[in-house]
């Protein structure tokens, strides 16, 4: 298991989120940022996990956080239907070069996506 970063705008829910965190002893594993993912400092840890949620630019966040994801690092993006019929920067196939993608078909959508490159990986897709 890696590490878990969260970046909460809202300070109130930073807050509760910290507090659920300490309380659980999950401080080894998570650490909430209060701060836009796009401003805030960066960790120096590799990201294992990211989940996107509430940015109408999730696409270039994604590929903001590129350099800092491990190796066999899970991305998870909400709003993944929304995106194409609401937003126009909402365009996931900016990231087929640098990610495998599955939509799981909820409501509005959720892709969970893992870097290319990875060799297990490579291979099931060659394989199907």
């Amino acid at each position: 298991f890696g590490h878990i970063y969260s970046f909460e705008l809202n300070e109130d829910w930073a807050a509760r989120a910290h507090n659920f965190v300490e309380q659980e002893g999950l401080t080894s594993w998570v650490t909430i940022i209060r701060g836009d993912s796009k401003s805030a400092p960066w960790p120096e840890q590799p990201v294992d996990f990211m989940f996107c949620d509430g940015s109408d630019e999730r696409v270039d966040e994604v590929k903001r956080f590129m350099p800092h994801l491990s190796a066999r690092s899970l991305v998870v993006a909400h709003d993944g239907i929304g995106g194409y019929q609401y937003n126009p920067q909402f365009q996931w196939h900016r990231l087929d070069e640098h990610f495998v993608r599955i939509l799981l078909p909820t409501p509005r959508g959720i892709w969970i996506m893992q870097k290319r490159g990875i060799p297990e990986i490579e291979a099931a897709r060659r394989e199907v």
